[in-house]
Protein backbone atom coordinates (compact mmCIF):
# COMPACT_ATOMS: atom_id res chain seq x y z
CA UNK A 1 0.00 0.00 0.00
CA UNK A 2 1.17 3.46 -1.10
CA UNK A 3 0.70 6.12 1.75
CA UNK A 4 0.72 9.78 0.68
CA UNK A 5 1.21 12.72 2.91
CA UNK A 6 -0.70 16.02 1.81
CA UNK A 7 0.13 18.84 3.97
CA UNK A 8 -2.70 21.56 4.36
CA UNK A 9 -5.41 23.07 6.85
CA UNK A 10 -8.52 22.28 8.37
CA UNK A 11 -11.36 24.29 7.87
CA UNK A 12 -14.72 24.63 10.04
CA UNK A 13 -16.26 28.37 9.99
CA UNK A 14 -18.61 28.36 7.42
CA UNK A 15 -19.41 24.56 7.22
CA UNK A 16 -21.18 21.90 9.31
CA UNK A 17 -19.08 19.18 9.65
CA UNK A 18 -20.15 15.99 11.92
CA UNK A 19 -17.92 15.15 15.09
CA UNK A 20 -15.82 12.94 13.01
CA UNK A 21 -14.84 14.32 9.52
CA UNK A 22 -13.64 18.16 8.89
CA UNK A 23 -12.79 20.02 5.51
CA UNK A 24 -9.22 19.74 4.43
CA UNK A 25 -7.60 22.25 2.03
CA UNK A 26 -4.36 20.67 0.79
CA UNK A 27 -1.23 23.43 0.50
CA UNK A 28 -0.54 22.09 -2.94
CA UNK A 29 -3.64 21.35 -4.55
CA UNK A 30 -1.83 19.06 -7.09
CA UNK A 31 -1.19 16.25 -4.97
CA UNK A 32 -4.43 15.08 -5.15
CA UNK A 33 -3.52 13.57 -8.87
CA UNK A 34 -1.02 11.22 -7.39
CA UNK A 35 -3.71 9.68 -4.98
CA UNK A 36 -5.46 6.37 -6.64
CA UNK A 37 -8.98 6.34 -6.12
CA UNK A 38 -12.09 4.63 -7.44
CA UNK A 39 -14.12 8.00 -7.47
CA UNK A 40 -12.35 10.40 -9.53
CA UNK A 41 -14.43 12.15 -11.14
CA UNK A 42 -16.59 12.33 -7.95
CA UNK A 43 -13.91 13.69 -5.94
CA UNK A 44 -12.88 15.80 -8.54
CA UNK A 45 -16.26 17.65 -8.74
CA UNK A 46 -16.37 18.19 -5.04
CA UNK A 47 -12.88 19.28 -4.96
CA UNK A 48 -13.95 22.32 -7.35
CA UNK A 49 -17.14 22.71 -5.47
CA UNK A 50 -15.64 23.65 -2.06
CA UNK A 51 -12.33 25.28 -3.92
CA UNK A 52 -10.16 22.65 -3.11
CA UNK A 53 -11.04 21.60 -0.16
CA UNK A 54 -12.42 18.05 1.01
CA UNK A 55 -14.46 16.40 3.95
CA UNK A 56 -12.06 13.92 5.56
CA UNK A 57 -13.68 11.22 7.56
CA UNK A 58 -11.91 10.36 10.93
CA UNK A 59 -11.33 6.47 10.95
CA UNK A 60 -12.01 5.76 14.43
CA UNK A 61 -13.51 8.23 15.90
CA UNK A 62 -17.43 7.87 16.65
CA UNK A 63 -18.06 11.64 17.63
CA UNK A 64 -21.83 13.53 18.13
CA UNK A 65 -23.27 15.59 14.96
CA UNK A 66 -22.18 18.89 15.72
CA UNK A 67 -25.31 20.63 13.37
CA UNK A 68 -28.10 19.24 15.18
CA UNK A 69 -29.17 21.22 18.07
CA UNK A 70 -31.03 19.08 20.74
CA UNK A 71 -34.73 19.28 21.79
CA UNK A 72 -35.19 21.14 25.14
CA UNK A 73 -36.11 18.86 27.64
CA UNK A 74 -39.54 19.63 29.51
CA UNK A 75 -39.41 21.00 32.87
CA UNK A 76 -40.42 18.32 35.46
CA UNK A 77 -43.86 19.30 37.38
CA UNK A 78 -42.15 19.28 40.43
CA UNK A 79 -40.60 21.96 39.59
CA UNK A 80 -42.58 24.21 37.80
CA UNK A 81 -43.95 25.99 40.54
CA UNK A 82 -40.16 27.04 41.37
CA UNK A 83 -39.73 28.77 38.30
CA UNK A 84 -39.17 32.52 38.33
Amino acid sequence: MKYSLIKGSMHVVGYSPDGDSMMFKAANPALWDGLENDNKDTFTEKLTKENGAVQLCLEGIDALETHFAPMPLPTPPDLKSKEK
